[in-house]
């Protein structure tokens, strides 16, 4: 039974990793009711740890954070701490997803001394990597590409290629930001070769939507628009509609650029319908950056939605920032990350317009 459970769990993470995410949670459930039942609370932790990973994919944070702390809570129980790290690495995940960077970067430093002190070099990697990317998500780019070039040797070290992918991807970002096109290049190249040799359609997904933002920060328009429809089409085949949304606004602002409204609108249309249907953004790198093209598509059209979508994004960006109690990093975190710059002069512009 303890291999039928364990069998249950790897299937679950396959079928995660291809995007079927129902099928995946569905898996991981009864790896979880076998591991309870006849095996192990060691196996029942690991099993609930899928489970919670399935969960945050599919955008139930409430769902995956109970199963983590489920999972921290059994590990506590049978004080086999060489474990303890994947559960504080998973809060710290949720608490991201969430927008509470600074609770995150607190789970994720625990997790971390957590596997230093045992030597567990996978774990340590997990941890600087969501480290890194807390650093960019706060604004702080530099401190973010040093984390996250420890990351990648650590991945290299231990031979693992869907961090190692995701690594890349992550340093991609960062040289974005800080307008290094070259190692943008460099990096994602070496990403869309490893997650295409095995086989990762998700990260092949990512690795072309930050391609399609480099592109573009470049002005190489034609480029940009076929890495963003390449990603775009590969959420979609894997049933992603919340991250297929990154890419589909990186199309209507290719179009937008270009001059051509209607197919930036059309664009704009699509991300709309979702989120009108009850759908979101969870899971997305950049959600800010995708409601700031939905305005600016809108507000070019002339279509009315487009002053509530920018007091929108205005009131969520300023929600997250009175998270951060450091005022210098929750500057930082307002003023050098550059979609969140436009958000606020965007509003501040509509302000002024309507006192005049």
């Amino acid at each position: 039974l303890e291999k039928a459970a364990t069998a249950f769990r790897y299937l679950a993470g396959s079928s995660r990793r291809q995007g079927r995410l129902e099928q995946a949670a569905d898996l991981a459930r009864q790896s979880v009711d076998l591991a309870r039942k006849y095996v192990s609370q060691e196996v029942e932790g690991w099993s609930v740890n899928m489970l919670g990973l399935i969960g945050v994919e599919q955008g139930k944070l409430e769902e995956a954070r109970e199963a983590f702390q489920q999972g921290l809570e059994i590990t506590r129980q049978t004080g086999n701490f060489r474990f303890l790290a994947t559960p504080l690495n998973n809060l710290g995940l949720v608490a991201a997803q969430q927008w509470n960077y600074i609770e995150a970067q607190d789970y994720y430093q625990q997790s971390l001394q957590v596997s230093q002190k045992i030597g567990d070099r996978r774990g340590e990697a997990i941890a600087l990597g969501n480290l890194g990317f807390i650093s960019g998500s706060l604004g702080d780019y530099p401190r973010a590409r040093l984390i996250t070039e420890r990351y990648l040797r650590i991945c290299r070290e231990v031979g693992n290629p869907y961090l190692e992918s995701s690594a890349l991807v992550n340093l991609s970002a960062w040289a974005i930001a800080l307008q290094d096109f070259e190692s943008a290049r460099q990096s994602l190249r070496l990403a869309l070769q490893l997650s295409q040799s095995i086989g990762d359609r998700s990260g092949e997904a990512w690795a072309l939507t930050y391609q399609g933002h480099s592109q573009f920060a470049q002005g190489d328009l034609d480029a940009a628009q076929q890495a963003y429809a390449e990603a775009h089409s590969i959420r979609q085949e894997l049933a992603q509609p919340e991250l297929a949304c990154e890419p589909l606004a990186g199309l209507a602002r290719v179009a937008l650029q270009r001059g051509d409204l209607p197919a930036a609108c059309r664009h704009v249309d699509a991300i709309l319908t979702h989120l009108e249907r009850g759908g979101s953004l969870q899971g997305a790198d950049q959600p800010l950056r995708v409601d700031l093209t939905c305005y600016q598509v809108l507000q070019q059209e002339g279509d009315p939605r487009a002053g509530r979508l920018l007091e929108t994004a205005y009131g969520i960006l300023q929600e997250r920032a009175a998270k951060i109690a450091d005022e210098p990093a929750r500057q930082v975190f307002l003023n050098d990350i550059e979609y969140h710059r436009e958000i606020i002069a965007a509003y501040q512009n509509r302000l002024k317009t309507e006192l005049h």
